[in-house]
C-alpha cells in the first residue's frame, strides 16, 4: 500500500536505513531489521521539575560503578596506544569522573559539557571544560580519542556526530563508547513487563521524564554498522557490568520516579542477581573504533 500523499515519510534507522515501527508504547520505535530501539522522548516537555541527568545524588551513586568504569576504559585504551601520548576529548564529561581519572595518565584531556553550570563546576576542581554541545562547540583538535561515556545514547543525531569526528580525530585516533545496551539482561526483562503492561521499568531505562533522557538503544552489532558506514572499524570491544552494590539503592530510587514498594522489590531483585550477573546478558557495552583506513 502506497503512502497516503502528503503523508509524511516514516522515520528510518540510522544504522541500516530500514523504516522504524511502532513498539510497545507511542515514544518507542524499532527497526525490525537490526532491532535498534528509538525513542521520542526528546521531544517531551521539561518544566521547573523535571529531574536533571547529573547531581550530587546521582553522583553518590554511581561512584563505585565509574571508579571501576574508568580504570578498565584507560586500561584498554593503553592496550591499543600509550596514553602518555594520547591527548583525550571526553564529550558530555559531567562531573568530571573520567576526566579525573584520566590526566594522571594521558599527556593531556579536555572535556566537552552541554550543562554550562556543570562545566563551571568541574572547571573549577582544575579541569580544562568546555561548555556546549558536540561537534560544533568542541576545542580544537586533534585528539587521539575521544570517548563517549553514556552519552552517545542521548545524542539526537548520532551520524552528524560521526560526521564532526573528521575535523577532531588524528589520524590514528580512538573513538571510546560506553553505551547501555539492548540486549542486556535488565532491558530485556523491562520490555517483557512493557508486554505485561507494567511500563515502570521500561521508562525509567529510557530515563523517560529526565531532563536528559535516552533517545537510542543500541547493541554491539547495530553500532558497528552504525560507525561502518562513517568509515570506522571496531578494534576492541567488551561488555560491562551494570550493577555493583555500592549506591546501588540509590540509583533505583534517583529521580523518585518509582513508587517505594516497587523499587524495594527492584532493589532486592538486584541483590540476589549480582552474585550470578556475570553469567547474564550485560547491559552495557564497550566499543573502541579506529579509521577503517588507518588500520
Amino acid at each position: 500500500m502506497s503512502e497516503a500523499p502528503g503523508a509524511p515519510a516514516a522515520p528510518r534507522c540510522v544504522a541500516c536505513g530500514s523504516p522504524l515501527v511502532a513498539h510497545l508504547d507511542a515514544w518507542l520505535l524499532r527497526c525490525p531489521q537490526c532491532e535498534l530501539r528509538v525513542s521520542r522522548l526528546g521531544a517531551e516537555p521539561v518544566t521547573a521539575h523535571t529531574p536533571g541527568a547529573w547531581d550530587d545524588h546521582n553522583a553518590a551513586a554511581l561512584a563505585g560503578l565509574r571508579a571501576a568504569t574508568a580504570t578498565r576504559l584507560l586500561d584498554e585504551i593503553a592496550a591499543l596506544r600509550p596514553l602518555a601520548q594520547t591527548r583525550l576529548l571526553d564529550v558530555g564529561c559531567g562531573p568530571g569522573w573520567f576526566l579525573a581519572a584520566a590526566a594522571p595518565r594521558c599527556a593531556a584531556v579536555a572535556g566537552l559539557e552541554p550543562d554550562a553550570a556543570m562545566a563551571a563546576r568541574v572547571c573549577a576542581t582544575g579541569l580544562a571544560v568546555r561548555a556546549g554541545r558536540f561537534p560544533e562547540d568542541a576545542p580544537r583538535g586533534p585528539f587521539d580519542a575521544i570517548s563517549f561515556n553514556d552519552v552517545f545514547e542521548h545524542l539526537p543525531a548520532p551520524e552528524a556526530a560521526l560526521a564532526g569526528l573528521a575535523g577532531l580525530l588524528s589520524e590514528d585516533g580512538l573513538v571510546v563508547l560506553s553505551v547501555p545496551s539492548r540486549q542486556g539482561f535488565f532491558y530485556r526483562c523491562a520490555e517483557r513487563l512493557a508486554c505485561l503492561r507494567i511500563g515502570a521499568p521500561l521508562e525509567r531505562m529510557w530515563q523517560r521524564g529526565f531532563v536528559s533522557p535516552h533517545l537510542f538503544y543500541y547493541e554491539p552489532a547495530t553500532l558497528d554498522t552504525l560507525f561502518a558506514r562513517h568509515g570506522y572499524v571496531c578494534v576492541r570491544g567488551y561488555d560491562a557490568p551494570s550493577l555493583v552494590r555500592a549506591g546501588l539503592w540509590a540509583r533505583i530510587t534517583e529521580g523518585q520516579r518509582l513508587a517505594l514498594p516497587l523499587a524495594a522489590v527492584i532493589y532486592l531483585g538486584c541483590l540476589l542477581l549480582l552474585p550470578i550477573l556475570h553469567r547474564l546478558p550485560a547491559d552495557i557495552a564497550v566499543r573502541i573504533y579506529a579509521r577503517a583506513d588507518a588500520r
